[in-house]
């Protein structure tokens, strides 16, 4: 299970989420980081590194601060802060390529449509997640069936690239610490980490009794959401 807890500031309304993410650098070399679920909590098991992942900002700099603390290291594993840094830098190529193919697949919109009975069935060719039939609509003539489901499709993959594109440009545009730790200690919240790029030190876990990383303000819990 997962706590999101997403923080803000009073004074300046900057927005900061702790949501206790971890990271494993898999057999392939990636540095991925996720939620603890119930679907992923496996993920740990064969990982070669793993640990655990925070973020806060830096103001002098304007810009986020991805902190990668390794708690376990594989059998055999040489200087795994290295590993671990070239692991982000593949997974930030793999989702950029990702984002690529979905602002492709958007320009092309290539799609088949079957008429069943007295309805039709609409499919992107390339996304086959997206599904529509005008099943409801049995009066739609098939040129409003296409225009429909089109625009179905383009709000429905611009939502995911939206999302794709803020998390890549974060990731693009972040300053990185990569840490060593003695296991999966219980971390001191107050405690502060330096930005690589400036050398200030700004506290690496938000929360309701830290102040604004951006404006010094005092911040506070604007929600809390389980995830299973």
């Amino acid at each position: 299970m997962a706590i999101v807890n997403e923080y803000q500031c009073i004074d300046c309304g900057f927005e900061m989420k702790d949501d206790g993410r971890v990271f494993i650098l898999d057999e392939s070399g990636e540095t991925k980081d996720f939620l603890i679920l119930m679907n992923t909590c496996h993920w740990l098991d064969n990982a070669r590194v793993s640990g655990g992942v925070s973020e806060t900002y830096c103001s002098d700099c304007d810009k986020y601060l991805k902190i990668y603390t390794i708690n376990e290291v594989g059998e055999g594993i040489e200087n795994p802060q290295k590993k671990v840094r070239k692991g982000i830098e593949k997974h930030i190529s793999k989702m950029g390529a990702e984002l690529q193919k979905l602002k492709d697949i958007r320009k092309k919109s290539e799609y088949t449509i079957e008429k069943v009975d007295y309805y039709y069935i609409f499919k992107i060719l390339e996304y086959p997640n997206f599904y529509y039939s005008s099943y409801l609509l049995p009066e739609m003539t098939r040129e409003d069936v296409i225009k429909d489901a089109l625009n179905d499709f383009y709000e429905e993959i611009d939502e995911v690239i939206d999302e794709m594109d803020e998390c890549y440009n974060r990731f693009i545009n972040a300053n990185y610490v990569i840490e060593e730790a003695d296991g999966w200690e219980d971390e001191d919240l107050s405690e502060k980490v330096k930005c690589p790029e400036c050398g200030k030190e700004i506290v690496r876990h938000i929360s309701s009794d830290s102040t604004c990383p951006k404006c010094g303000g005092r911040s506070f819990l604007a929600s809390s959401i389980c995830y299973d």
